[in-house]
């Protein structure tokens, strides 16, 4: 079995009797041997693995940026084609996994599941491969291939032609095994938020019927992070970004784990990770941030463990404390994408929604009347300490307290608001 499942990831030619004995192995081992689909599945993901390690060699052995787009791009090419078949064979492995695993929901169901499998894009085998080659090669040579396309950009704007290609290339690589992923529910910073529709403007004019998709998880930035000892650039991932903003309005504040998860929005596993990795980062001296009472594991923060900015952060070398200095936080910071519970996300929304009501009333019970400016910006000032409202909340909450007669617009001015008694 293996030798032709080798040939397959290296499109190498595959005899017709190859190919059906390929089926016919798949199915016998499924039926015949109790752990046979997953110890399939094991023996699939090390040929994959493997291969995979093999073309991360030939992409890193380039040196020159255009010749290393132009090897990662061909690799991709090859192996993304076979993505759409070498899971053909297999189905009677995601058949055979997908029933041991669901074996308490009764037979339509599992009928249901079965003609979802024959869907490619569904595949348990295709998710196996994205999910290896993203691990596996992407994350390890994602900077150098992030570096080499921006100076490509750079050289077009300088005036100096060069492939699209090998950047529209690498872009397409990003987008077909973020498919896969489930995306991950942050409350993005309002620096962040406000650029949102901008860009999603700009995709709609240049990709007429396309939808864009935005896979927090998946992205990064840098931030400058300023205090009494020097001014630092800091690499870090959009959870660790959306934490970090959270202090941007009361920089002194000692903030509780769950006035962050109500600021940020993420799953518990994914801000526990993050937190961990801004307080127990290995190659700092200084920690981004301090915490109490002190854990030996970030499964142990409690809702009330309480966090705060170092404001004597700096970067030490030779055992001096530099003024300046960049530092890449991302690390191998392993960004899961584990579903949080939906009750779970769904209270934290609700228990905003209720927060920025009663704030609203509050400040049109002192005013009586208010500009939505003005409005807005006492809004902030009294949320600050818990989250920060995006701007579609505010709007959507004003509307509703219009709706319900809390308050309405002024008849003269649309943009002023009374409060009603």
């Amino acid at each position: 079995m293996r030798p032709i499942v080798l040939k397959l990831l290296k499109q190498e030619a595959v005899t017709q009797i190859e190919w059906q004995d390929l089926f016919g192995a798949v199915h016998s081992v499924c039926l015949w041997d109790e752990r046979g689909p997953y110890k399939l599945r094991d023996a699939l993901q090390q040929d994959i693995t493997m291969y995979i390690k093999q073309a991360q060699a030939r992409v890193l052995a380039q040196r020159e940026d255009q010749a290393l787009l132009k090897a990662y791009i061909a690799e991709w090419g090859k192996f993304f084609t076979q993505c759409n078949y070498l899971p053909t064979p297999f189905r009677q492995l995601e058949n055979s996994i997908n029933n041991i695993s669901k074996v308490a929901i009764s037979n339509t169901s599992n009928a249901l599941k079965k003609n979802n499998n024959n869907n490619i894009e569904d595949s348990l085998v295709r998710k196996l491969m994205l999910d290896s080659w993203n691990q596996s090669i992407f994350v390890d040579i994602k900077q150098r291939l992030q570096d080499s396309a921006m100076k490509l950009v750079q050289a077009e704007r300088n005036g100096e032609s060069f492939d699209s290609q090998l950047v529209i290339g690498v872009r397409e690589s990003y987008g077909a095994w973020a498919r896969g992923s489930e995306r991950v529910t942050v409350s993005l910073p309002l620096e962040l938020e406000d650029y949102i529709p901008e860009v999603e403007e700009f995709y709609k004019k240049k990709h007429s019927g396309r939808k864009l998709q935005w896979y927090h998880h998946m992205s990064n930035g840098t931030i400058t992070f300023a205090n009494s000892v020097g001014r630092f650039d800091l690499d870090v991932t959009t959870f660790q970004m959306a934490v970090l903003f959270a202090w941007n309005q009361r920089p002194l504040d000692r903030v509780t784990y769950e006035n962050l998860r109500l600021a940020t929005e993420l799953p518990d596993p994914e801000l526990r990770r993050t937190l961990w990795s801004l307080v127990a980062f290995p190659k700092l001296k200084r920690q981004l941030l301090c915490y109490q009472p002190v854990v030996q594991n970030p499964k142990d923060f409690a809702e009330n463990t309480a966090f705060w900015v170092n404001q004597d952060f700096a970067l030490i070398k030779n055992g001096k404390p530099q003024r300046r200095g960049k530092l890449n936080l991302i690390g191998r910071l392993q960004l899961s994408t584990e579903r949080s519970q939906i009750e779970d996300n769904h209270s934290i929304v609700q228990l905003r929604i209720l927060r920025t009501q009663e704030a609203i009333i509050k400040i049109l019970k002192m005013r009586k009347r208010i500009t939505n400016t003005a409005l807005q910006s006492e809004l902030i000032e009294i949320l600050k300490n818990m989250f920060l409202p995006s701007k579609k909340m505010i709007k959507e909450q004003l509307e509703w307290l219009i709706e319900h007669k809390y308050m309405r617009r002024d008849d003269e001015d649309i943009n002023t608001f009374i409060y009603m008694a």
